[in-house]
Order: C-alpha cells, then structure tokens, then sequence
C-alpha cells in the first residue's frame, strides 16, 4: 500500500469503526416497551379502520392488523419474559395522539390518514425488528425479531399497495 494511503484510509476505518459503535441496538426491556407498543397502535387504529373504513381493502387489511398483531403481542410476552422485560400497559403519548387525530377523520380523509400511519409504523417497525434480529441481546428476543420481521415486512407491502386507495 503506498505510505501517503496509510493515514487517510486509517482514519477512513477509525471514522467507520466509531460511527457504527454509535448504533446499537435497544435494551431487551427498550425493545420490548417499542414493539408493544407499535403492537397496541397497530391494533387500535385497525379497530378504528374496522368501524370507520367504507373501503373492503382497508377493512381486510385493519382485520389482519387486528389478528397478526394480537398474536404478535402474545408471543412477544413469552420472548420477553425470558429477558426479564414485559410489554407495555398503554400507547406512549406519541402514539396516542395518531390515534386519537384518527379519531377525528371519517370517510376518504379516514382512510387516507389510517394507511399513512400504517405506512410509517410498519416502516418503523421494519428498522426496528432489523436492527434488533442482527445486534440485540437477548437471543430470544432476537429470535422473536428475526421471525415477526417476515410478517411486518409483508403488512408494509400490502399498505404500499393500498396506498392509492
């Protein structure tokens, strides 16, 4: 390696190094608490969608929301517990707020909004499930990860889809 290539590709490494030791993954409870909660979100706006939507592909997709996500809860209560982390009790206010803005939609600028936030959340929850299934620790929390993230990653393309609704 030529010598004058030395210090610029050693602060290159160093810069790389540094910058990625900045990313790390959730704690098994912080994990925990932010999949729950999407969970919850995910489930409440569908409930909405399922009362509110005109659209049946709206309505079919809040019915799978409301079925993938309720099981999705129940198997991350059982991979938490091994990490001594529970899920959450509530929506974080975040949260709420979308759902309770919701609320206050009906018709097409219902259906509009609720695939929006479908759109975010599952996008979220795909970086989420993500980063966690590759670094985080708890293995079985990881292994939790890494099997929903098929599922999430499926409910992210089919509001894509919808996105046209």
């Amino acid at each position: 390696m030529p010598r004058f290539l030395g210090p610029s590709l050693m602060a290159l490494v160093l810069s790389t190094v540094g910058a990625m030791a900045q990313i790390a993954a959730p704690s098994p409870t912080e994990f925990t608490t932010q999949v729950s909660i999407a969970n919850r979100f995910e489930i409440q706006e569908a409930q909405l969608a399922l009362d509110r939507s005109s659209d049946e592909k709206v309505k079919a997709f809040a019915q799978m929301m409301v079925k993938d996500h309720s099981a999705a809860e129940k198997e991350l209560e059982t991979a938490g517990k091994s990490a001594g982390a529970a899920p959450a009790v509530q929506l974080d206010p975040a949260h709420e707020s979308l759902v309770d803005a919701l609320k206050g939609k009906s018709g097409a600028d219902f259906d509009k909004a609720y695939i929006a936030d479908q759109l975010k959340a599952h996008s979220q929850a795909v970086e989420l499930l993500t980063a966690y299934s590759a670094s985080g620790g708890d293995q079985g929390l990881k292994s939790w990860a890494k099997s929903a993230l098929p599922i999430v990653k499926k409910h992210l393309d089919q509001v894509r889809a919808m996105g046209a609704v």
